[in-house]
C-alpha cells in the first residue's frame, strides 16, 4: 500500500503548495498597498518640500529688497511650484508601477498555487487509482491488454 501513501503525500503536497503561494500573495497585496501608501506620503512631503521652498524665497526676496510678485523672482517661485508637482508625480508613478508590480506578483502566486494543489491532486490520484487497481480489487488494470486485444488483424497486422 505504498502507492496510496505516496498518493495522498502527492496531494497534501499540492495543496501545501496552494497555502504557501496564498501567503505569499497575501503578503505580496499588503507589499502593494504599503508602496502606495508611502508614495502618497513622499509626494506630499515633496509638495510641502516646494511650498517651503516658495516661502523661503520670498522671504529672501523680502529681505533684499526686491520685489517678488514681479519679474524673475515671480518665474523663479513658478519654476519651484513647477518642480515640487514634478517631483510629486514622480513619488505617485514609482509607488503606482511598485504597486502594479505587487499585486501582479499575488496574481502569479494565486496562479501557480492552484496550479500545484490540481498537480498534486492529479498525480495523487493517479497513484492511488493504480494502487487500487494493481491490488485485484476487482477494477481492470490499467496499461493490461485483454485477451481480445491479443488478436490481430489480417489485413494490415494491427492489434484489435
Amino acid at each position: 500500500m505504498g502507492g496510496l501513501a505516496e498518493g495522498f503525500a502527492d496531494i497534501g503536497a499540492g495543496k501545501q503548495a496552494n497555502e504557501v503561494a496564498k501567503r505569499n500573495a497575501l503578503i505580496d497585496e499588503q507589499d502593494a498597498r504599503v508602496a502606495m501608501k508611502d508614495a502618497r506620503f513622499n509626494a506630499a512631503l515633496e509638495q510641502r518640500r516646494g511650498v517651503r521652498i516658495q516661502a523661503e524665497q520670498a522671504v529672501r526676496f523680502g529681505k533684499g529688497g526686491v520685489q517678488a510678485d514681479v519679474g524673475s523672482p515671480l518665474l523663479l517661485a513658478a519654476q519651484e511650484s513647477v518642480n515640487a508637482s514634478l517631483r510629486a508625480s514622480g513619488e505617485l508613478r514609482q509607488g503606482a508601477a511598485e504597486s502594479r508590480r505587487r499585486r501582479e506578483s499575488a496574481f502569479m502566486q494565486r496562479f501557480r498555487g492552484k496550479a500545484a494543489k490540481r498537480a498534486g491532486f492529479i498525480r495523487g490520484g493517479t497513484k492511488i487509482i493504480k494502487t487500487i487497481a494493481g491490488s485485484g480489487t476487482g477494477m481492470p488494470s490499467f496499461g493490461s491488454r485483454s485477451p481480445r486485444t491479443e488478436e490481430t488483424n489480417v489485413l494490415g497486422g494491427i492489434s484489435l
